[in-house]
């Protein structure tokens, strides 16, 4: 069977549902995420025809002597396809079977960081039709529900950063196609071989006709997540969110998926919460930590219920610069003045200090990022402390992963 190439048509039609986008000029650039394999070169290669300004990122994971140069080779092609780029390194990835999930995580991570430091809002991945039939597979092994078999979304909305998948309906040898005719060499990725990971496995294990399968029960999953996703907005419509990084909830709870989206929310996690523990919740509400965040009668705040982040959850100390993502959540803001010798940490037992500032409850105030240097506290700005007025600048953003109501896409 021949695979004829991605014309930039076809190319243009499949951007344009994923839209609006911001205008094609020098300030607001799109970026593009490439390995130097063929799917993530043809994908640049495609959108550098269908937008003038964009910015791809190489992702350089340290992971085997050659990747070095294998990521200074992609930057040097890619300078010859006039697309301006950056290689980004990794290091400390653990080497074990859970290498990829590990990199994958790692290295979106740093994508996102990097967008957010030139403000970028859409990124561009190449998961391709292959791609997704293989992640459905691997969550039906681990008994995912229908919104894990939904796969992976065409749009995905975090709360400053759009991850958009445009080649989600395309073979990958459509896109080894299209770099023929364009004259274009890539490189392979011998991990992609290595059958001790569960993704090589089931690649080498699907058929074409289960991969077909796959496909149609994607698109059924989809549009029921699709609606999924418009039911939850509805629900959650009269939900407030604070901006201090806490929900409160009514005494009679919402519906077990929007309280799974707004779990998400507030934890930071990549992954909904179990499904089953957010119905036994809903049925009969209780003081519950679970999965990063944590649920507790809303006491002198009144009636109903606060879902907050777990102190004992939250990441360890961070180097404070202007724009570090703290826990996840939390962006830093530290205007023209830099922070020499600072990190951003929790509050925590250090709490009990400052409630004369806050009538919040003292779960949510351990959980608050502080600017601190050798163990000393130099503000809180979330609560209006600094100790010197030089600090008076610093303030933190909430910007959580996944947003609890979004514009995410899983089928058209």
């Amino acid at each position: 069977m021949a695979f004829y190439p991605v014309g930039a048509e076809e190319f243009a039609a499949l951007m344009t549902p994923l839209g609006p986008f911001l205008p094609d000029r020098p300030e607001f650039p799109m970026a593009v995420a490439v390995s130097g394999g063929a799917d993530s070169l043809c994908l640049a290669w495609l959108l550098r025809r269908w937008r003038r300004h964009i910015h791809a990122f190489i992702v350089d994971h340290g992971l085997r002597q050659e990747s070095s140069e294998e990521a200074r080779n992609v930057a040097r092609q890619l300078d010859a396809l006039d697309i301006p780029n950056d290689v980004l390194s990794l290091s400390g990835l653990r080497r074990d079977a859970a290498l990829q999930t590990g990199a994958r995580m790692a290295r979106y991570d740093i994508l996102k960081e990097n967008c957010r430091q030139r403000g970028i809002l859409d990124l561009l991945v190449a998961h391709h039709a292959d791609d997704q039939s293989e992640t459905i597979a691997i969550r039906a092994n681990a008994r995912s529900g229908p919104l894990g078999l939904a796969g992976m979304a065409l749009c995905r909305e975090g709360s400053d950063i759009r991850i958009l998948r445009p080649l989600l309906s395309l073979s990958p040898l459509r896109l080894r196609a299209t770099l023929r005719a364009a004259g274009l060499d890539w490189v392979e990725d011998p991990s992609n071989r290595n059958a001790k990971f569960e993704r090589v496995r089931v690649r080498q294990n699907l058929t074409d006709v289960a991969r077909r399968e796959l496909a149609e029960n994607a698109a059924k999953h989809g549009r029921l997540r699709n609606l999924n996703v418009k039911r939850n907005a509805e629900i959650l419509s009269d939900v407030v969110c604070h901006p201090l990084g806490f929900v409160r909830l009514p005494l009679q709870l919402i519906e077990p998926p929007a309280l799974a989206q707004l779990w998400r929310m507030i934890s930071g996690a990549p992954y909904l919460p179990d499904m089953k523990v957010m119905e036994a919740l809903v049925h009969q509400p209780k003081h519950y930590s679970f999965a990063g965040a944590m649920l507790y009668p809303a006491g002198r705040l009144g009636e109903g219920w606060l879902l907050s982040r777990e102190p004992a959850a939250v990441q360890p100390a961070i180097p404070a610069m202007s724009g570090a993502l703290w826990d996840k959540r939390w962006n830093l803001r530290s205007g023209e003045h830099g922070l020499p010798g600072c990190e951003i940490g929790a509050l925590g037992t250090a709490a009990a200090r400052y409630r004369r500032l806050s009538k919040l409850p003292a779960l949510i105030l351990q959980a608050l990022p502080t600017l601190c240097r050798n163990n000393e506290i130099l503000a809180i700005p979330s609560i209006g402390f600094f100790s010197q007025p030089q600090f008076a600048q610093v303030r933190f953003e909430m910007a959580p992963p996944n947003m609890a109501t979004d514009g995410s896409i899983w089928q058209f």
